[in-house]
């Protein structure tokens, strides 16, 4: 299993191969064992979120940040909620599951961002709230970048996800 961009792809290597053989090597089995592991790595992402980070708690927001949300929330990555339903799907076939996110704000928040100008390109000025609470107006901001927030499972994660559901799976069907 191996994170991709903003997505976890997992391929049948030697050793995976060789214990879906041991099922029968049917390509319905392989299926239904990607299917669950899609559905762990479902799971776990859902709790990531809710965690603000499982592996690597994920940094606080700077005040001014929380002061321009709508609804005032001081959860990373959390505002409209849209982020976090993006990881709800994944694809399944006989030979890998994938999952992650289309979005791409996603990737930015995966791996942060570097310190970059915003300059105004719609409308005449950039409008957002200060720490104040007040609206500000500029032509363009500095922005000092994001800190990464990992939405995925490291590859030695994903591969125990992986490796426990395959067990599982394992038990549950041979006797």
């Amino acid at each position: 299993m191996a994170a991709t961009g903003t997505g976890v792809r997992m391929k049948g290597g030697p050793a995976l191969i060789n214990r879906m053989d041991k099922l029968g090597g049917a390509i319905q089995r392989k299926f239904e064992m990607h299917r669950r592991i899609g559905i762990e790595l479902v799971k776990w992402g859902q709790r990531n979120f809710k965690a603000s980070g499982l592996e690597h708690k994920w940094k606080p927001l700077k005040r001014s940040t929380v002061a321009a949300r709508r609804k005032g929330s001081s959860k990373p990555l959390q505002d409209t909620g849209r982020l976090r339903q993006s990881f709800l799907h994944f694809r399944a076939t006989e030979s890998m599951v994938r999952w992650g996110s289309p979005m791409k704000i996603a990737s930015y928040a995966h791996f942060g961002t570097k310190a970059h100008e915003i300059k105004a390109k719609k409308k005449l000025f950039l409008k957002f709230t200060g720490v104040s609470g007040k609206p500000v107006f500029r032509k363009s901001v500095k922005h000092p970048g994001t800190p990464p927030r990992p939405l995925l499972p490291s590859n030695r994660l994903a591969d125990r996800i992986a490796k426990t559901t395959i067990d599982g799976y394992i038990k549950e069907h041979i006797k």
